[in-house]
């Protein structure tokens, strides 16, 4: 049997954690009351931060106009954590084991410390390394847990949370030196729809996806709903989610869940005691989690993202990866359970279809018997799994190594997908140039977006990467492990480099397509405005006969008395004076034109020289 202790070899209890989830949020709530006149490191920027963990009555005013004001009901029933263990050599220990208490997770943390060093004892001297997934919406209770039990700066909650602020300090990005341990990545799924929709409703839905999105701020209600940071309607049949995955990269703190010491009973007389130290701690909040159904929305409609759809998979590759999966090695199991605690349990792997969401109202239909309410945050159902690379997990960014390959491969999937929208727009430009030179303009707008996320991401990786060069040493010295570890971080840097020069290209194919369209427009006004002066120099030549001789003939048809219609020479006066009129309007128009053409040699054998002199 095993029991843990701490250095004093008393028993595990509540005693152990350095500062209680209460003390945590007093500390918070203490940080907000400082100002910009007491202190050059001010806290009101903690305010709306502080204002949704708050225990005692609420403020009725909305903490802001896109934010959800009241936290969920309840913080129990939900797996919102889901915790995996490492060893040295980066295989996973035990099976991944799920948190749906807050008030229980420090004592559901040492149960899984035990489970896993007495189910494998030949690890109990190993140090471990642990990665904490959480899904969705948080509550107060699980923030404070959390950061009580982890010591976890946080600043890491409140950007995470950033859409529940009233006032935006213009703080994020934040400088190089401010987010070392703070890390913010993307997560892009790509949908289908089953239900085809008009290109003006996709005008229309872009319109809207700012307030569609805020409105699905507004309606989280239930812990470990998904959070929704961008809707991009693409075309009549696909769009996009963007979710946000924040990693804290903790230290090793002196107390509360490191450093701990397992006691076991070898025999009645013989007691065994070893020194658990976390190698490294690594936190992963993700946005997505469960999906909202028409039930749980009292009626209301919801969000256009959640009509009946196919999620398209990230794809990755490795090495021979087609070859791994053979006969005798099956896939990894989708199985029940097999082993389970009273307020957190082992969990299964992902349903087979749970990529797929169908709405509770499309359901009987005889569409699809998909589940009506499917975890979208697979994610942790699988990291757990064997990896196919062999990065130690050693240190923090070795636990996020695989969690890196999986966004960026999400990335890669979203930007060539935006490469291929670009070229069906200019390939569509000379039928609806309009809407071309809109596609452009939303798509170029994506690709700068992500642009300037990748560099983000680039600069932490790097910075990270040059303060643990210490750490691995110099390459004389490495060990294969540490030089892993550098590989590792190197394909990193490498896939973010061609990640950017990827979406610049498409970036610069934008301004490209929209200059070539803008150029053909305007050649095509100009050819108009040819054919309209050409018709013009038609008209001015009749208008130069005709009107001359109109206006004589109305003279001459005039009944003077003074005028002899019987006489002869009448007639010889009129068509004199007619033919006089028209010949000094030809010379009068042949002057004028001959005028505008040598002014018009002048103005171009100007620009001639000075284009000379310029080049």
């Amino acid at each position: 049997m095993a029991v843990y202790t701490q250095e004093s070899n008393s028993l595990l209890g509540s005693s152990t954690r350095k500062q209680s989830p209460e003390a945590y949020y007093d500390s918070i709530s203490a940080y907000t009351r400082r100002k910009p006149s007491e202190s050059i490191h001010c806290g009101l920027h903690y305010k709306d931060f502080a204002e949704f963990l708050s225990p005692g009555p609420r403020s009725t005013t909305p903490i802001a106009s896109n934010a959800s004001v009241q936290p969920p009901t309840s913080a129990t029933g939900y797996p919102f954590i889901t915790s995996l263990v490492y060893n040295k050599k980066g295989v996973t220990i035990g099976q991944p084991f799920e948190h749906t208490d807050p008030a229980r997770l420090h004592d559901d943390l040492d149960e899984q410390q035990k489970k896993l060093h007495l189910q494998h004892p030949d690890t109990a001297q190993q140090d471990t390394a642990t990665l904490l997934f959480m899904s969705g919406y948080p509550s107060p209770q699980w923030i404070c847990a959390l950061g009580a039990e982890f010591r976890v700066d946080p600043e890491f909650f409140r950007r995470h949370m950033s859409f529940c602020q009233v006032t935006d300090y213009n703080d994020q990005p934040c400088l190089p030196s401010g987010f070392l341990n703070i890390l913010t990545l993307r997560e892009v799924k790509l949908f289908h729809r089953e239900n085809v929709i008009s290109q003006d409703k996709v005008q229309q839905a872009r319109a809207q996806s700012s307030d569609d999105v805020r409105s699905s701020h507004n309606n989280l209600q239930n812990l470990g709903d998904s959070i929704v940071r961008r809707f991009s309607p693409h075309n009549e049949r696909t769009f996009s989610t963007e979710h946000n995955i924040s990693c804290y990269i903790a230290k090793k703190p002196q107390g509360s869940w490191f450093n701990r010491h397992v006691c076991f009973q070898l025999d009645a007389n013989t007691f065994k005691v070893t020194k658990l130290t976390p190698m490294a701690l690594a936190l992963v909040w993700m946005d997505s989690g469960r999906e909202p159904v028409d039930n749980e929305t009292k009626g209301t409609a919801g969000p256009p993202w959640v009509d009946s759809h196919t999620r398209l998979p990230i794809i990755q590759h490795f090495y021979k990866s087609a070859l791994k999966y053979t006969a005798s090695v099956p896939p990894p199991a989708t199985t029940t359970p097999t082993a389970s605690a009273a307020h957190g349990q082992h969990r299964p792997g992902p349903h087979p279809s749970q990529d797929r969401y169908i709405p509770a109202n499309q359901q009987g239909t005889g569409q699809t018997n998909i589940q009506s309410n499917p975890r979208s945050a697979h994610l942790p159902n699988v990291y757990g799994l064997p990896s196919t690379t062999e990065t130690p997990k050693t240190d923090p960014l070795g636990l996020l190594h695989d969690l890196y390959k999986y966004c960026l491969s999400g990335e890669s999937q979203f930007i060539n997908f935006l490469g291929q929208q670009v070229d069906e727009s200019l390939r569509r430009a000379s039928q609806d140039p309009e809407f071309a030179l809109e596609n452009l303009r939303y798509n170029k707008a994506l690709l700068d977006d992500h642009i300037a996320y990748l560099s983000e991401l680039e600069c932490f990786t790097k910075a990270y990467h040059e303060l643990s060069k210490d750490e691995i040493g110099t390459e004389l010295h490495q060990t294969p492990a540490t030089g892993a570890r550098l590989t590792a971080r190197y394909s990193i840097l490498q896939d973010i480099a061609s990640l950017t020069g990827r979406a610049n290209r498409f970036s610069q194919r934008c301004l490209e397509g929209t200059a070539a369209i803008m150029n053909a427009a305007a050649l095509l006004e100009s050819r108009q405005a040819i054919n309209q002066s050409e018709q013009v120099k038609l008209l001015t030549l009749l208008a130069t006969v005709f009107i001359p001789a109109s206006f004589v003939s109305s003279v001459f048809g005039m009944n003077f008395v003074e005028m002899d219609s019987g006489k002869s020479w009448s007639w010889a006066v009129g068509f004199g004076t007619i033919g006089a009129v028209i010949l000094v309007s030809g010379l009068m128009s042949y002057w004028l034109e001959a005028k505008y053409k040598k002014k018009k040699e002048k103005v171009k054998m100007v620009s001639l020289l000075s284009s000379n002199v310029n080049g």
